[in-house]
């Protein structure tokens, strides 16, 4: 193979890639390639394996034998000699071949494959093409990430976001995004709601949101601005205070038994500076529904946490969330209130969620 080398760059001056060419025919990928697992669709299937072939591998070469793929003037070389690159962690080789930059796998597909991903089975290359899309340079919105926690809650894969958000370094996915970690929270209301807060998934989501409590109080999850800092959402709170009351309710008999209500109420308390539960400027409906989606998780919260008898009887901690309990319930009402006529018809999320609050 080396021979193959020099014989392709024979002739040429001590300018050329000579020197780089017997290097990186040695040296092996910058960083080990993801690879992917099977999926419930060929479609999928097709497609992961065409950003790891086009995109993933040729951006995880060294600088040279990358810029030897995507420049022109090296393609009739590549045809006409075999040249390989070993690859992190793999047996075979990569055959380097000439690639035309405009081709190259877009963003707008790398969402595409994104919605393409529904069942658990789908989502477990959720982490492998996230870290393919860090070595490649690309990263998702804040906007695309809250779009994506929104679609892995739906499809029960939480769990695989917190891998994914461990593993931050590599996938790009830090917990420093205030939309991306509501969002999480949102869905893990929704899902101990889904099963009446009661059960094996109630205890499944407050284990998850315990976890990423959690790692959110790691360095690299911090976020450099305070007023931005998701931790300080009350949401964030509301959701802990929700699910751990729940708990204490069905599981301990309405007995606050390791503290962790009364805790997460004044956290909530803590933080509700920061709660905008209500904004003039929404105007439209689509705005105004998250907002009760929001709203009627934080007033859920402190519905519960009332019901719990070393919190709820209390002068300080109880008083307090019976009052703002009662407030968050007449925003909810004004809020459901704009509903367009059209939604009675066709209810969205917050509008359906408020309308147990009465």
């Amino acid at each position: 193979m080396a021979q193959c080398a020099l014989r392709l760059f024979r002739g040429q001056g001590p300018s050329t890639l000579r020197p780089s060419i017997s290097g990186f025919i040695q040296k092996r990928t910058r960083a080990t390639i993801p690879t992917f697992t099977q999926t419930s669709s060929p479609e999928l299937d097709q497609e992961l394996h065409r950003f790891r072939e086009e995109l993933f591998i040729p951006y995880g070469l060294p600088q040279g034998p990358r810029r030897m793929m995507f420049r022109q003037k090296y393609a009739d070389r590549l045809d006409e000699e075999q040249i390989t690159v070993p690859l992190e962690g793999e047996e075979e080789d990569f055959t380097l071949r000439p690639m035309d930059p405009q081709t190259r796998p877009s963003n707008q597909e790398a969402v595409a494959v994104l919605r393409m991903m529904q069942t658990k089975q789908d989502w477990r290359n959720l982490a492998p093409f996230l870290r393919g899309l860090k070595i490649a340079g690309r990263k998702l919105s804040p906007e695309r990430q809250e779009w994506l926690a929104r679609r892995a809650g739906n499809a029960d894969a939480l769990g695989i976001v917190l891998d994914c958000a461990r593993q931050a370094e590599k996938t790009g996915l830090y917990l420093n995004n205030p939309p991306l970690v509501e969002q999480i929270f949102l869905a893990l209301h929704k899902k101990a709601l889904a099963a009446e807060f009661k059960g094996p998934e109630l205890a499944k989501a407050a284990e998850l949101a315990t976890q990423f409590v959690s790692l959110m109080d790691s360095p690299e999850h911090h976020q450099a601005s305070p007023h931005l800092d998701p931790r300080k959402r009350p949401l964030v709170s509301a959701v802990l205070l929700e699910l751990n009351a729940a708990r204490a309710v069905e599981e301990h008999n309405r007995h606050d038994h390791d503290g962790l209500v009364r805790l997460y109420a004044e956290r909530l308390f803590g933080t509700w500076a920061y709660a905008q539960l209500s904004k003039p400027e929404y105007k439209n409906w689509p705005e105004i529904d998250r907002l009760l989606q929001r709203n009627v998780a934080i007033y859920n919260a402190m519905n519960l946490a009332q019901q719990v008898q070393e919190v709820g009887r209390t002068k300080d901690v109880g008083r307090l969330l019976k009052t703002r309990s009662n407030d968050v319930k007449m925003i909810i009402q004004k809020q459901r209130s704009l509903a367009p006529a059209e939604i009675e018809q066709k209810p969205t999320l917050g509008y359906v969620q408020s309308q147990n609050i009465v």
